[in-house]
Formats: C-alpha cells, sequence, structure tokens
C-alpha cells in the first residue's frame, strides 16, 4: 500500500505522482455498535463502490 503524502505546492494529497481524490462515507460508530461480521459486510461494500476513505470514531463516551 502506498503512503500518501503533501504535494511541493503544499495543496493537495498525492499517492505516488497522482493526486489523491478523497471519496469518503462516514461510520462514527463503526468500531462500538456492531459486530466484526457487520463491519467487514460494510467496509467490502463501501471499497466495490470505490470508497477510498472511511471516517469514524475510535472512542465513544456516550
Amino acid at each position: 500500500m502506498e503512503n500518501l503524502h503533501i504535494s511541493g505546492n503544499k495543496k493537495y494529497l498525492m499517492k505516488g505522482d497522482k493526486p489523491f481524490f478523497w471519496l469518503g462515507d462516514t461510520a462514527w460508530m463503526l468500531f462500538t455498535n456492531i459486530s466484526y461480521e457487520e463491519a467487514y459486510t460494510y467496509l467490502k461494500n463501501r471499497a466495490d463502490k470505490g470508497f477510498n476513505v472511511i471516517q469514524s470514531v475510535i472512542i465513544n463516551k456516550a
């Protein structure tokens, strides 16, 4: 897996020598309220649809 880095002009995220297009979804409670199987199904579904970023929280104090 190739790491992301900041472009020379500091305006873009890059993956290799190409701009990285952030196509994200939010799953705030991904790590707290669902089973492993449900998480796997959700993440596979998002990946199959081209999503490359998932935003979530690790700690939920609610």
